[in-house]
């Protein structure tokens, strides 16, 4: 076999494997997390906060019908969850504790209380809560206190109930469950038993949800509405599933098109797409292999490689002539096309990094994806060709450009004159603004985040961005630093700060409070004197309360209830959210519900004055993150500016052709970034990498118009290159602009301005060869 032929089933081979791993490896990941710095503050904080109770939780809403209708279709999908072993907990106002947890809570009732205190078991004490049970034995809705009157009189059961279902508080009753404010929607809440990290059993939860719904509201005329962080993450990759398959499909359409008007031949269409076809798998198995995942936002922006793969095998096919084979023209601009790819790559070192994960993965994808792309141009394509076929003649469009006519060169350096001004009142007019905000970064759509705002809303649920994490050696030292907490975050929930919030001292008190509430109980001698005082003259028959005498002396001798008895029962999950252990220790997260004061909540946690407690605002913290790595992307940015000068000098040995080469990057860069600004963007991370993208194809565009070697001929070859490969690209990023997806949709807006105005300007910037070429035409017509 010869060479060729072995090189191109090595090329297939590659192609294969890739896809191999595309198709059975792959794994989609939408997590923001991966945008912060790995081991830093606020990518720990994200990983507690979707290990924690607010990372599983599930918000669930029933529009349409009628309220009666929503009732019960809230109790009928309530019901099946409860039977889905994938929750371990479903509320909606009307749900009644098991047996089992009953029973768990009732016989640690006195040492879980967080209601008494020296008085309540005096004959003042005990009178007052009797005279309030029979207040409560009057109305209907009493069936579990008169059931346990005898054993609890003084009311310990219902409270402890109520704070094992949660902490915050409660939205409106209506018809027996929880509805919205405005009564158009029923509520329920649900906690997952998977992970918020957990993609796979957060998708199979949202799958339960919409199978139960059908199951309950067989009738129709209702609408559900589901939210949540592992929900949002499920909908956001599917989303961007979607958005990557419609981008890569309109992309292929419009290149196919272009391709065809261009060269006229299916084969050579064909041929041409090979190399996206062999790229963009290349990367995504390179991606899969080296992270372990793939971030949404890099299969997003991987598929507009399609149009910028495109690039070097255009160069080669435009440039070919009737008097020259593809081998022959290929050695002829194999330079140019390896310091083309050469500068582009540059511009990715600066966000290569081991500490941000998903831009070094933009980075590897990219640089992946254009080396296979060199290589198939260089290695494959020419043997592919047909070895008589020649690119059609140059149409009277490309005649009628303006390299072809040097008068029309001076009137497009008049129009750059007048864009020069126009960049620089859009500069002035609308400045250039950085986003630091986290939530810039993230893929979800608009819709998605406004549906978790106003289910949260309805229901007080936890912000997933605020909590107050607690650092501790051991559970002892965890949950008491809860208890102190939470004591301090309920004077905050009286005063306004706060709706609610959930701890995990309000589910297992420290073995220290359990201590000191034992020693409020009093001797049996004791509490059945006060007992029988505090009945005189109250309806209750003699000896009724004796199973509470006895709960009493059973409960001075217990033994405190620890982690480790709680977290093997029914009520384990409930706890192992809120409490959990990690690689240094055990982390308590506290979720917090509406915080309207985070400053007050801030410096109530401080007033602590323990170190391994803090409040954590992650939206403020992630913001800081942003932009401390913002500052690091620009100085990478210099260190990669001056590099490339360095190679560009290097290749081109003259500082003023490198000049010439890098001020339509220059002013291509300003106009771009001044677009984006009139737009109302902030400039965010991802603006950085189009930006990063805009300069290497602009310094491409610069040094093919730059050569000083082409005449007419090549020259007009040279520029329906440029436009072929410039229109190729549009093609892509253009469609990227339209996308549904913000971060997208912004990364295509900067790539579509910044090409359309580096082709622009690097075709106008005056250049020796072209001044060589217009002496040389001027001497031609005088002859």
């Amino acid at each position: 076999m010869r060479r060729p032929g072995i090189v191109i089933l090595i090329w297939l081979g590659c192609v294969l494997a890739s896809m191999g791993v595309v198709v059975f490896r792959t794994t989609l990941t939408s997590d923001a997390s991966q945008f912060l710095p790995n081991h830093s503050a606020g990518a720990e904080l994200l990983s507690d906060l979707y290990a924690s109770a607010a990372g599983r939780i599930v918000l669930i809403g029933l529009e349409g019908g009628t309220p009666d209708a929503r009732a019960q279709a809230s109790r009928r999908l309530a019901d099946s969850l409860r039977a889905n072993g994938l929750f371990v907990r479903v509320a909606n106002g009307a749900e009644q504790p098991g047996p089992d947890e009953q029973q768990a809570l009732f016989a640690r009732r006195y040492l879980f209380s967080d209601r008494l205190d020296p008085r309540t078991f005096t004959a003042e004490g005990l009178r007052a809560a009797l005279q309030e049970r029979l207040r409560e034995l009057q109305s209907p809705a009493s069936a579990l206190g008169k059931k346990m009157l005898s054993q609890d009189p003084t009311g310990e059961l219902l409270p402890l109930l109520r704070r094992w279902l949660g902490g915050y508080r409660q939205p409106r009753m209506r018809l027996g469950v929880w509805f919205s404010p405005d009564g158009e929607r029923a509520l329920l809440l649900a906690e997952t038993r998977a992970s918020g990290l957990d993609t796979e059993g957060q998708a199979a939860a949202a799958q339960a949800i919409d199978a139960a719904f059908a199951e309950s509201a067989p009738e129709g005329g209702l609408t559900l509405l589901s939210t949540g962080p592992g929900v949002i993450a499920s909908l956001t990759a599917r989303t961007i599933r979607h958005e990557a398959e419609w981008l890569s499909a309109g992309a292929s359409v419009l290149v196919l098109l272009l391709l065809t008007a261009a060269y006229r031949s299916p084969r050579i269409v064909l041929l041409n797409l090979l190399a996206p076809l062999s790229a963009i798998p290349v990367a995504i198995a390179a991606v899969q292999l080296s992270f372990g995942s793939i971030h949404a936002i890099t299969l997003g922006f991987g598929c507009t490689l399609l149009g910028l793969s495109v690039d070097y095998p255009i160069h080669l096919l435009s440039r070919m002539n009737r008097t020259e084979a593809a081998m022959v023209t290929l050695r002829r601009i194999w330079p140019m096309l390896l310091l083309c790819a050469a500068t582009t790559m540059i511009g990715y070192l600066p966000m290569v990094s081991r500490s941000f994960p998903s831009l070094t993965q933009l980075a590897l994808f990219s640089v992946v994806g254009l080396a296979t792309t060199l290589a198939f141009t260089r290695c494959i394509l020419p043997h592919l060709l047909p070895a008589t076929w020649r690119p059609p003649e140059a149409s009277s469009l490309w005649r009628a450009a303006f390299l072809d006519d040097p008068s029309l060169i001076g009137r497009a350096a008049v129009c750059l004159c007048v864009l020069v001004p126009a960049v620089v009142s859009l500069v002035v007019v609308a400045p250039a603004r950085w986003q630091n905000d986290i939530a810039a970064l993230s893929p979800v759509p608009p819709a998605i985040l406004a549906r978790d705002a106003a289910l949260r809303s309805d229901l007080q649920a936890p912000e997933p961005g605020q909590m107050i994490v607690i650092r501790a050696p051991d559970t002892e030292t965890a949950l008491a630093s809860s208890e102190r907490v939470a004591a301090r975050l309920a004077q905050a929930v009286q005063a306004g700060s706060l709706a609610g919030f959930d701890a995990p001292s309000l589910a297992l008190p420290s073995v220290a409070m359990q201590r000191s509430r034992q020693a409020l109980l009093p001797e049996q001698s004791v509490l059945e004197a006060a007992l029988a005082e505090a009945q005189q003259g109250l309806p209750f028959r003699p000896g009724l309360f004796t199973p509470f005498v006895e709960a009493i002396a059973r409960s001075r001798s217990a033994d405190p209830v620890t982690y480790d008895d709680i977290i093997q029962t029914s009520l384990g999950p409930r706890l192992g959210t809120l409490l959990f252990p990690r690689d240094d220790g055990w982390t308590a997260i506290l979720p917090l519900a509406a915080v309207h004061d985070p400053a007050g909540i801030a410096s109530l946690v401080a007033g602590l004055g323990d170190p391994g407690v803090r409040f954590v605002d992650l939206r403020g913290e992630t913001n800081r993150l942003i932009g401390e790595f913002r500052n690091e992307v620009m100085a990478g940015l210099a260190v990669g500016a001056c590099l490339l000068f360095a190679v560009l000098c290097a290749s081109l040995r003259s500082w003023r052709r490198t000049l010439v080469v890098l001020v339509p990057v220059a002013v291509a860069l300003v106009a771009d970034l001044a677009i984006v600004s009139l737009l109302g963007q902030r400039l965010s991370l991802f603006h950085i990498i189009a930006v990063l993208l805009v300069a290497g194809t602009t310094v491409d565009y610069a040094l093919f118009f730059n050569r000083c070697d082409l005449d007419t001929a090549d020259r007009q070859r040279n520029l329906r290159a440029l436009l072929l490969c410039w229109s190729a690209s549009l093609s892509g990023f253009g469609l990227l602009a339209l996308s549904s997806v913000p971060v997208l949709q912004a990364i295509g807006t900067t790539l579509v301005a910044g090409l359309t105005v580096g082709l622009l300007v690097a075709a106008v910037v005056p250049q020796p060869g072209l001044r060589r070429w217009r002496r040389g035409l001027t001497s031609h017509r005088i002859q």
